[in-house]
């Protein structure tokens, strides 16, 4: 297994950007949830590779979600972030196997916050 040497925090916020990038000067709040459903996704991809080998219950569970989204009225632009983000992370992101544990972000003393990641392996 190669695990890469980069913070799984710097990778998490470079694979959210079709998502990140829809905020405007957002607020902690606003960051916090859309980083939610960026890591949801991120996740959700690296234990289905680990456990299913790429498909299955886990790939069909967010497929629902990102439904339920859509029935609930969720815009167009954040339903195709989601998508942008699945393609992503099979696309440029399949040989990473970790996953993230806890998070949180931390402020930066400028202004701004750093996200905190815990990366841990499926299974």
């Amino acid at each position: 297994m190669n695990i890469p040497e980069r913070k799984i925090s710097e990778t998490l916020l470079e694979f959210g950007e079709p998502l990140l990038g829809l905020l405007d000067d957002p607020t902690p709040e606003e960051f916090r949830a859309m980083l939610n459903i960026v890591i949801a996704v991120w996740n959700t991809h690296g234990v289905s590779t680990a456990k299913e080998g790429g498909r299955g219950k886990y790939l069909e569970e967010l497929a629902r979600f990102r439904q339920q989204m859509a029935d609930d009225g969720a815009p167009a632009v954040l339903l195709n972030g989601l998508d942008a983000l699945s393609r992503r992370r099979e696309a440029d992101y399949a040989d990473d196997p970790r996953c993230v544990g806890e998070w949180d972000l931390m402020p930066d003393g400028e202004g701004r916050y750093r996200l905190r990641c815990e990366a841990r392996l499926p299974g």
